[in-house]
């Protein structure tokens, strides 16, 4: 989608908001796994470990084993979606290779939320990008080519997340930053364990202290939504913040910023759901994200599950308390 596409909403007939609980599509992406850089054989042990992952049986070893190998940490997969966006991660890595590899769709709800918008001109913001997984597929033909900022904190992922724009011809912009809610100029992120596990010092009650820290440059997403949006263009912010979600959503002031929908995550336990406790505090509609579609969620203590662990989060989308451009795309059939 090209910046000079016709602003969505500003003169089209007032919206009529989405129900409590509104069905999404089926949609799921396939891929197949190439090497992107590097040798086969590499490639070849990672789905070999991959199936032994799916077969419950020596896969952590072989896992192991393979990043040990010369040549392993310069070889990258690439997961190629049947529009032709791609997706590079590491030959061993444990979190993206215990999907990709196995033949799991990542995060199916958000790819069904996504398919359904994928015809409404909207702008979207990878916050906490990772290695560019959805800025890839939301910048792609398949999910309807948005524009698309990615912005991620961590030191040791930048490369890669690099490495995926370039390998789909530059299409999205990527800033280096963690994002807060509260100004200040940088904050202490975690510089130990998996990449999956970065965050915020403090942020997570339930993760380790870490061996090592490093200071990063820290960003408000007010600031980053008023450099990234446009006027009379919705945006759609993923907030994958791993803790900083419920400040940002008190600090920002969304009802000032235009049409600006969320996805975020929320915890439970001494997280106590904050985030979606700030979300309706601020008037926001927030629905629970589930594989058949949106589940209005009125108050936050309704997503309590006993026996999911503290560290296992709630997916959650959250529209303006204004009826708008999402709610119309939503409604479609």
């Amino acid at each position: 989608m090209s910046d000079d596409q016709a602003p969505c909403g500003s003169t089209a007939a007032a919206a009529i908001p989405v129900t409590d609980w509104v069905p999404l599509p089926p949609a799921r992406p396939s891929w197949r796994i190439e090497t992107a850089c590097g040798g086969d054989l590499h490639r070849h042990l990672a789905l070999l470990w991959a199936r032994l992952e799916r077969a419950g049986r020596g896969a952590g070893r072989l896992r192991r084993l393979l990043r040990r190998l010369p040549g392993a940490h310069s070889t990258l997969l690439a997961a190629i979606f049947e529009d032709g966006s791609r997706f590079l991660f590491p030959c061993y890595d444990r979190y993206w290779g215990k999907r990709l590899l196995c033949g799991a769709v990542y995060e199916p709800a958000l790819y069904a939320l996504l398919w359904r918008l994928r015809h409404l001109p909207f702008r979207f913001l990878d916050c906490g990008a990772n290695f560019g997984y959805w800025s890839a597929l939301v910048s792609g033909p398949g999910l309807g080519n948005h524009p698309v900022l990615a912005v991620e904190a961590a030191p040791e992922v930048l490369p890669l997340l690099e490495r995926t724009r370039a390998a789909n011809a530059g299409r999205f912009a990527i800033r280096a930053c963690a994002v807060v809610g509260r100004e200040r100029r940088s904050v202490t992120f975690t510089a130990s364990g998996g990449h999956w596990g970065r965050h915020v010092l403090g942020s997570k009650a339930w993760a380790a202290e870490p061996e090592a820290v490093v200071e990063v440059e820290a960003c408000t997403l007010d600031s980053l939504v008023r450099d990234f949006a446009r006027p009379g263009v919705p945006l759609l912010v993923k907030l994958d913040v791993e803790g900083m979600e419920a400040e940002i959503i008190r600090h920002t002031p969304f009802a000032a910023l235009g049409e600006v929908a969320l996805l975020f995550e929320d915890h439970g336990g001494e997280h106590a759901f904050a985030a979606t406790t700030a979300a309706l505090a601020r008037g926001l509609r927030v629905f629970r994200l589930e594989p058949a579609g949106l589940c209005r969620i009125h108050d936050a203590a309704a997503l309590a599950e006993a026996e999911r662990p503290i560290e296992a989060g709630y997916a959650l989308f959250a529209l303006p308390a204004v009826p708008g451009s999402f709610d119309r795309a939503l409604a479609r059939s």
